[in-house]
């Protein structure tokens, strides 16, 4: 079992050094960016000039931050411009690259492919010729199958492309990765489970929170490793020291049907009653072939349903699965007039 160490912990040499965070706009960056700043770490933030910064002012504020949410430094750029990254990031720079898109629709695979991929071997290609002190990047549980394979068959890179996108994307960058440390380039891989806390509006899980809110038909009946987005920053500012190349970041392995019911609790509704399997499961996969459920895809189908587990991590203390989810429902409910 791994334990994830308090900031108290770290080296202070560390802590002096200059951070460069990509996605700091994003659920998984903010977080990140949260703790590094009350870390009293330097913080360089790249963004899209088009990104806005607010959901990450706003998630210091809920968290009683916001006094110093002044101290990030944001920098306008585009990931894919190597020459302007040669001009920002610095000799010794720690890089967390948390930027990525995320989506298990195979519609969206040339988007997926260009950011978690692509932009990912620019990045790496910087930090090789500015000699970086350690580049972590921010990966997915979703990308553990591909490392494995297919049980008991050859590899199927064009079945995975098709039916796990978003997680064939993301193994795509952790070659990059990998190639980087062979280079020379200390890395650390992290592959968290399912995220939990606040998100901006444009991310899965706030639309999550809002379905539940709609209201739920059917329960899901799979399992999965879960981490909360506070653990995973922590979890992010000790791989900088840790000299381990990857990190399987899960604190729970929860059924979805648990965190269902905990979402709705928190909202004040009923949680569903009826279960997404037997016939329920083979009705709802036709309406999802037939295109009679657009916001569903069949990989999306196949997560809801399947059991996985992960060795956990010990949590934080004061951490639980079950704070940051409060901290996602009080968040969703105060933000809900506003666009990210």
């Amino acid at each position: 079992m791994v334990i994830l160490y308090d900031f108290s912990r770290l080296n202070t040499d560390y802590n002096a050094q200059r951070y460069v965070l990509t996605g700091a706009t994003g659920m998984v960056g903010a977080h990140i960016a949260l703790a590094l700043n009350q870390a009293g770490s330097s913080i360089v933030a790249l963004k899209r000039p088009e990104s806005r910064t607010t959901f990450t002012a706003d998630l210091h504020t809920l968290m009683g931050l916001s006094s110093i949410y002044g101290r990030i430094q944001w920098q306008d750029c585009d990931l894919d411009n190597g020459e302007a990254l040669l001009d920002i990031i610095q000799p010794n720079d720690i890089i967390i690259h948390a930027a990525g898109w995320v989506s298990f629709d195979s519609k969206d695979y040339p988007i997926l492919l260009e950011t978690n991929g692509y932009l990912t071997r620019t990045l790496v290609n910087v930090a090789l010729e500015k000699k970086a002190t350690k580049f972590v990047y921010i990966s997915s549980i979703a990308a553990v199958d591909m490392a494995l394979g297919v049980k008991g068959k050859k590899t199927d890179w064009k079945f995975f492309q098709r039916t796990q996108p978003y997680g064939y994307t993301k193994y795509l960058g952790e070659l990059e990765v990998l190639r980087g440390a062979e280079e020379g380039l200390a890395t650390c891989i992290i592959n968290p489970g399912v995220v939990l806390g606040a998100a901006p509006h444009n991310h899965p899980f706030h639309r999550f929170i809002e379905r539940v809110k709609r209201g739920l038909p059917l329960m899901p009946t799979g399992t999965t490793g879960y981490i909360g987005a506070s653990e995973l920053a922590q979890c992010v500012r000790n791989a900088t020291q840790s000299s381990e190349p990857r990190i399987i970041a899960v604190t729970q392995n929860l059924r979805h049907a648990e965190v269902v019911s905990t979402v709705c609790h928190l909202l004040g509704l009923e949680p569903p009653k009826n279960q997404l399997k037997g016939w329920r499961l083979y009705l709802v996969r036709w309406m999802v072939k037939l295109g009679w459920i657009p916001s569903l895809s069949s990989a999306s189908l196949r997560s809801l349903t399947r059991v996985s587990t992960y060795p956990e991590l010990q949590a934080m203390e004061g951490l639980h699965w079950k704070t940051c989810l409060s901290h996602a429902v009080a968040f969703f409910s105060k933000s809900s007039s506003k666009v990210y």
